[in-house]
């Protein structure tokens, strides 16, 4: 129902990013995101709702195509997101330049711009 029977809101927030480089010359990806739902009346009245959905979380890179700095997912699924926040630890290839939740805005979200987070401690 949501989305289609009900005016369903999310605020989806990359509160941290952080990585380090493994002896194995993969990288260790923490990320720590922050997820609220809302429903919607007609009158904008909103009320706070559990968390229980399916979102994208994704870990970017830099790579040169034709001579061209471009960013390329080298991390992309969707996780279970039943907590307001959670932890994400996951173990990249290519070394990471920021992630994120629902990267792509798919959601319908208050503020788009804080899906994603750059700051990060090597």
């Amino acid at each position: 129902t949501d989305m289609f029977e009900k005016i369903t809101l999310f605020e989806n927030i990359a509160k941290s990013f952080e990585f380090e480089e493994t002896e194995s010359g993969e990288y260790l990806v923490t990320l720590k995101v922050e997820s609220t739902k809302v429903y919607a009346d007609s009158l904008g009245n909103e009320t706070e709702v559990p968390i229980n959905d399916w979102i994208d979380i994704g870990i970017f890179t830099e790579k040169f195509i034709n001579g061209k700095k471009t960013e390329k997912p080298t991390y992309f699924q969707k996780h279970k997101i039943t907590e307001k926040e959670m932890t994400f630890t996951i173990i990249v290839k290519d070394k990471p330049v920021r992630g994120g939740i629902d990267p792509y805005n798919k959601l319908i979200d208050r503020n788009p711009y804080n899906n994603v987070n750059d700051e990060f401690v090597e």
